[in-house]
């Protein structure tokens, strides 16, 4: 599969996470009213799953971590239900394919 496509406003607020991920800036300093505010618990989360972040590293790890959120997203969206008659129906799809 390929990569989805994401909200340009995104491109911006990775590249400042990365920075943070790797200790260019400090969310602190950052105001509530800042686009980049409401990642914070998410660069804490990665921050704690990750023993190495560097700045060789960043990118993979940031495009890891949107997959996740990504994929979170498809499953919260229902088009399979999490049930007997969703899996069945998901499992034809797939054997359509």
């Amino acid at each position: 599969m390929g990569l989805a496509v994401l909200p340009a406003r995104l491109k911006d607020e990775l590249k400042s996470l990365e920075a943070y991920l790797i200790g260019e800036c400090k969310l602190e300093s950052i105001s509530k009213e800042s686009e980049l505010y409401k990642h914070k618990s998410w660069a804490e989360d990665m921050i704690s799953i990750y023993d190495d972040i560097s700045l060789g590293n960043v990118e993979s790890i940031i495009r890891k971590e949107v997959g996740i959120k990504f994929a979170k997203v498809l499953e919260h969206c229902g088009v399979f239900k999490r049930d007997e008659v969703g899996l069945s129906a998901f499992d034809k799809f797939v054997a359509s394919l």
